[in-house]
């Protein structure tokens, strides 16, 4: 059975799944692979579409709205001894506070897809991931109003590299959370196999975790699609994977001894 036909079994016939713990690992890991790339893709669709948004913002917004400002020795200075927040439309937040009053863990907690430059560190928050990065990191120990439409204008034109270093790290991020939920959910069905009487062993339950993390894995990628916010998402996360996987158990012969 070729992966785009298991992928659609598993998300639906415990019986199917249970004939999968006899293919080789490759194929398991493949599969991972192939189930990582689906579920990655709505966080990066949003991902894409809240950082152009905050990207068009900042251009608009240091051209036409923010007082005048430079950077020196790595700080920034402004005239003006308040913050100035500007919140657009679609929830996006645009800060500049040279006063040391607004903080990472207020950009982080209080704000929604936000581009803060602070009084020492520029802080994106974006998919409730929030990166923080010093002038100085960035080269911009010395800079003024000019110097940053020319840095945005160099952000514009490397965004494809931004985009595609995002997908690989969200991708791998991906796949590791997924082996080590295979992982675990593998050792809660030796629990499951004492209780069941199976004579399987952990490599096969591992396959079958692969298989049986589907159906939850699918959920969630539509509700990302569409923004939903599911209450208690772990706990049914958790829970559709040992039923998925306890059904798919209960198919398989007592005899096997695979």
């Amino acid at each position: 059975m070729n992966i785009f036909k298991q992928f659609i079994k598993s998300i639906y016939s415990p019986k199917d799944i249970s004939t999968f713990r006899n293919q080789g690992m490759g194929k398991t890991f493949l599969y991972i692979f192939f189930l990582s790339v689906l579920s990655v893709l709505p966080l990066f669709i949003n991902f894409v579409q809240n950082f152009n948004n905050i990207y068009d913002d900042a251009v608009r917004i240091i051209n036409e709205e923010v007082p005048d400002f430079s950077i020196q020795d790595g700080k920034l200075h402004t005239d003006i001894n308040e913050p100035v927040i500007i919140e657009e439309s679609g929830n996006s937040t645009f800060i500049i506070d040279s006063t040391g009053q607004t903080t990472v863990d207020d950009v982080e907690s209080n704000y929604d897809d936000t581009l803060a430059f602070l009084e020492y560190d520029v802080v994106i928050n974006l998919n409730n991931q929030t990166q923080t990065i010093s002038y100085q990191q960035l080269g911009l120990e010395e800079m003024g109003r000019t110097e940053m439409q020319q840095f945005l204008d160099f952000v514009g034109s490397v965004k494809s590299v931004i985009y595609a270093f995002s997908f690989i790290l969200f991708y791998l991020i991906q796949v590791a959370g997924q082996i080590i939920s295979i992982t675990i959910l593998a050792l809660i069905g030796l629990i499951l196999k004492n209780a069941l009487k199976l004579n399987i062993n952990y490599g096969h339950l591992w396959k079958l975790s692969t298989y049986a993390i589907t159906l939850p894995t699918v959920f969630f990628m539509i509700m990302h699609f569409f923004h939903a916010i599911v209450p208690f998402a772990s706990l049914i996360n958790w829970t559709v994977m040992i039923i998925m996987l306890h059904l798919t158990m209960k198919e398989i012969p007592k005899t096997d001894i695979d």
